[in-house]
């Protein structure tokens, strides 16, 4: 009776928590570090005159929300999952994959754009610097944003596409590799809208079409079998949308963006002052970069092994005690390890 109560929680033979366990104890202690981070800035910005609507706070609570998260992956994978960071998808073959989700990123809110200027629901105001900062001034504004833009872009995509999908999808094994697989791709994206529901305007609507892009982000890094095509799509797709193009990025708007627009036309196609994302001309780029990844993974022709890379524990044990492991595509010799 106490040892089936104890297999409830514990992993006896991978000597760890159960994936369910895992993924509360990481969220409350993530959730918690966040608050006090964030309570912590507002004293700090408080004191220091920092308006709360400025791009500075925007900028210094990017900042904390980001170390917070990768912080909360890094412990969790080394303390909860005994896992390498490998295991979640980051290793050596990364470039090519991160060039490539970058570039699909940029083409995609650059089409956006394209099609929103030519149909008239977007009026350009200006290109460059306004007349009260200087190229120079510009140049470090965006320089920010970019900085912003790639820790916001990794550290959310260790989380969802790392970590919560890793976990769920071993926690889902026993469904079968596929369908364990999409399960996880589905609530974790889930749960990426659920992160976005508390941004400035955003809505019901606004939450669906991040949860579509978190499961097109999920196809990424299935297919490709790395989480660098998703980091580099995350990084491109907000930097265009907002630094350099001047969309709201997910209800948030960028002050000293390099296109100045005046945003009109119908919400339901551009997603309003959401950004693109809670409009059908969002949905329908989101749809298209899931079937490109698709396309991608057929390419690679390794599906089976990505999946298997996902739904079993392979990297588990400290080095100091890790015993070789068996091959990602010997079934049998794995299964037995959630015996």
């Amino acid at each position: 009776m106490l040892q089936s109560l104890l297999q409830a929680f514990y992993n006896v033979r991978q000597h760890r928590l159960r994936a369910g366990w895992r993924l509360l104890v990481h969220l409350v202690a993530t959730g918690f570090t966040l608050i006090l981070g964030y309570i912590f800035l507002g004293v700090a910005t408080y004191f220091a005159g920092i308006s709360a609507d400025g791009s500075l706070f925007l900028f210094l609570s990017s900042g904390v929300q980001s170390v917070v998260l990768l912080a909360s992956v890094f412990f969790a994978s080394w303390l909860l999952d005994r896992r390498r960071l490998s295991g979640l998808g980051i290793d050596h073959h990364w470039a090519r994959e991160l060039v490539g989700g970058f570039a699909l990123g940029a083409i995609a809110m650059l089409v956006i754009f394209a099609i929103e200027l030519a149909a008239g629901w977007i009026v350009i105001d200006r290109v460059g610097p306004s007349p009260a900062l200087t190229l120079s001034d510009l140049a470090t504004s965006q320089a920010g944003w970019l900085v912003v833009m790639v820790l916001v872009g990794v550290s959310e995509e260790m989380l969802s596409r790392g970590y919560h999908l890793k976990n769920l999808s071993e926690g889902f094994r026993r469904l079968g590799g596929v369908p364990s697989v999409v399960f996880a791709s589905l609530v974790s994206s889930l749960f990426f809208g659920l992160l976005h529901a508390m941004n400035p305007n955003s809505s019901a609507i606004s939450n669906l079409g991040v949860t579509l892009a978190g499961i097109m982000l999920a196809t990424a890094r299935i297919a490709t079998g790395s989480l660098a095509a998703p980091i580099g799509l995350h990084i491109s797709w907000n930097l265009f949308q907002g630094p350099i193009l001047g969309f709201p990025v997910s209800g948030n708007t960028t002050d000293h963006s390099w296109v100045e627009i005046t945003q009109g036309g119908n919400t339901t196609w551009t997603g309003g002052e959401f950004g693109p994302e809670a409009g059908l001309i969002g949905v329908t780029a989101t749809l298209m970069l899931l079937a490109t990844f698709v396309v991608w993974g057929r390419y690679k022709n390794r599906p089976a092994r990505f999946v298997a890379s996902l739904t079993h524990f392979q990297d588990g044990r400290p080095s100091w005690r890790r015993t070789a492991q068996p091959n990602s595509t010997n079934m049998e010799s794995i299964r037995d390890d959630y015996r």
